[in-house]
């Protein structure tokens, strides 16, 4: 495998799921439960799991460094992106 495909196919896995999360964050009134007391926590949940996955799918991408810097830079990606799609939702 070609180093440029196999680059391909480790980052295709985090951009698909950043897909998903964006057309997902793009839906209007999505919700779980109508009580916010069941809401609010299973929202933060479904966050954490949903930018936990990404952080892995993006460290298992990064492949160079160390295990604890890529997971950490992994999950500076992941916080960015979850940052901008926050401003995504906003708009």
């Amino acid at each position: 495998m070609s180093p440029t495909l196999g680059r391909l196919v480790r980052w295709a896995p985090a951009v698909l799921w950043m897909a998903v999360i964006f057309i997902l964050s793009a839906q209007p009134g999505l919700a779980v439960s109508h009580d916010p007391a069941v809401e609010l926590p299973i929202r933060r949940v479904a966050h954490a799991g949903v930018f936990a996955l990404l952080t892995l799918l993006i460290a298992y991408a990064v492949r160079a460094g160390q295990a604890h810097r890529r997971l950490l830079a992994a999950g500076v990606l992941a916080a960015i992106y979850g940052l901008t799609d926050e401003l995504h939702q906003a708009t």
